[in-house]
């Protein structure tokens, strides 16, 4: 009897429920004694925006207390159920129900154990990742800086390239049209220049240079001599005319004609433009 004395003391809260209900009552009552203050008071006229203001607040303000002693009341019911069920419960399933906290609370602090070790550990392999992680950014921020470098260097390229290529594509036309493919003699293209005459021989890929800089005629006595070496039966000429042979190109093709040579005749965009090295089309 006396363990049964103990357990209900220890989970008595009578004190609470008359607190709640004697405050219950005395806002009751400071409630009636205001209505009643508003209603035997005597207001001026001059007054009565006055008073109609103070008693929409007051209104305002009787709501909000009746909310919460609403929700006051709410509490005390929840309260109540939760001290019904505990009252009902037996000694043992009150231990045993201590117990399965108290499992639950050791599974959860477990838990938080293996969190917080991780967290040490994410931090531990953190620390180690940084300076690598800094390494990277420098070799990342290097290399940015060479692409950066590059493609600056490739923007200050780009029009060359793109003459070469032009230059190159309109190379190849100027090829195309000097070599005669419905011949079995083999093509030679002979380029005219203001120092006289470059051999290209585009069978056999090869370059005879009988140029004599500040001399061309030096330069047609050599091409005269050396088509004493070759047979107009197996070899024909094309002329590529570079505006500085312009002056000399009548006596080219007369050279080659007096030998019995045939020729065509192609005219080159510049001095610069060469047909040297280019592959038979």
């Amino acid at each position: 009897m006396a363990r049964k004395d103990d357990g209900d003391s220890a989970i008595s809260l009578f004190s609470f429920q008359d607190i709640i209900t004697s405050i219950t009552g005395i806002m009751f009552l400071v409630v009636l004694l205001l209505m009643l203050m508003m209603l035997s008071s005597h207001v001026p006229t001059h007054k009565s925006r006055q008073v109609t203001e103070s008693s929409k607040a007051l209104q305002q303000e009787l709501a909000r207390l009746k909310e919460k002693i609403k929700a006051l009341q709410n509490s005390k019911n929840i309260l109540d159920d939760e001290i019904n069920k505990i009252k009902k419960l037996s000694p043992e399933e009150i231990a045993h129900m201590k117990k399965l906290l108290q499992q639950q609370i050791s599974q959860q602090q477990e838990q938080l154990d293996l969190v917080n070790n991780s967290i040490v550990q994410k931090n531990v392999e953190q620390k180690k990742l940084d300076p690598m992680l800094k390494k990277l950014k420098a070799e990342t921020a290097a290399q940015l800086e060479t692409i950066k470098n590059i493609k600056q260097q490739i923007a200050k390229i780009d029009p060359e390239i793109k003459k070469l290529e032009k230059n190159k594509s309109m190379r190849t036309k100027i090829m195309k049209f000097a070599i005669n493919t419905s011949t079995p003699r083999k093509p030679v293209i002979a380029e005219v220049g203001q120092d006289g005459v470059r051999l290209i021989n585009v069978t056999q890929q090869n370059t005879i240079d009988l140029r004599v800089k500040n001399d061309p005629q030096e330069s047609f006595d050599k091409l005269e001599n050396h088509l004493k070496t070759m047979n107009n039966s197996e070899y024909y000429f094309s002329v590529a005319l570079q505006p500085g042979g312009f002056p000399h190109a009548y006596k080219v093709l007369k050279i080659f004609s007096d030998k019995n040579f045939e020729r065509g005749l192609e005219i080159l965009p510049d001095d610069k433009t060469t047909l040297a090295n280019e592959v038979t089309p």
